[in-house]
């Protein structure tokens, strides 16, 4: 596992061998480091998941221009494919985006979850970024985070997540962005069908655990 400073390459070893990775798992790619966050107790297995919304610094950094925006990313989904490539090729890791039952089930608060309405509070403006509060993206961890401490489950951008089915894969997204109302950012918020780009979506990623 890598502690905070350190850089190199890996393998994601067993959940029980890390203890969960209770104090998280830092990356650094492209120069740029960034924290993954257990998620326990979901029937489908153990995962990480990124503190934040993937931004626009990792992901210009992965791609080979230089940014320390933390703004969260928004582009072509065929982009975003490539940038998880990219970054599995840099760090012999194995990211990949969230099913949408692994993000439902982390924006609740995952076996931390107090059922709140919003992820991480009942009251939107201290865990969001959305209508009544910000008329464009932000940059992430302005907010207060949700009970694993992931931040920007609700509002900022929505979030794309993919699913296999038997016609191949689904993407949708979830969670509502900055232009939303509060309906719209709860925890289990659906956005619909995600058709390549859609001006307020971004992404989060993952890490399953062997």
């Amino acid at each position: 596992m890598f502690n905070k400073g350190e850089s190199g390459y890996m393998a994601i070893p067993s959940e029980a061998s890390h203890n969960n990775w209770r104090s998280g798992l830092y990356v650094k790619a492209s120069g740029v480091e960034f924290k993954m966050i257990p998620v326990a107790g979901l029937e489908s297995g153990f995962f990480l998941m990124a503190e934040t919304e993937t931004t626009e610094a990792l992901y210009k950094s992965v791609n080979g221009t230089s940014s320390t925006s933390q703004l969260p990313i928004i582009d072509y989904f065929s982009s975003y494919a490539s940038f998880i490539e990219k970054l599995n090729n840099e760090t012999k890791l194995n990211f990949s985006l969230p099913t949408s039952s692994q993000w439902l089930y982390a924006a609740k608060g995952g076996n931390k979850s107090q059922n709140y309405t919003y992820s991480g509070s009942n009251t939107p403006g201290d865990v969001a970024w959305y209508a009544a509060n910000c008329s464009q993206k932000q940059k992430v961890k302005t907010k207060a985070p949700n009970e694993l401490g992931i931040y920007d489950m609700s509002g900022n951008v929505a979030e794309l997540v993919v699913d296999r089915n038997l016609s191949g894969y689904n993407y949708s997204y979830f969670g509502g962005s900055w232009a939303d109302k509060t309906t719209n950012i709860t925890r289990a918020s659906y956005g619909g069908t995600y058709d390549n780009f859609v001006s307020a979506v971004g992404f989060r990623l993952i890490l399953t655990c062997k």
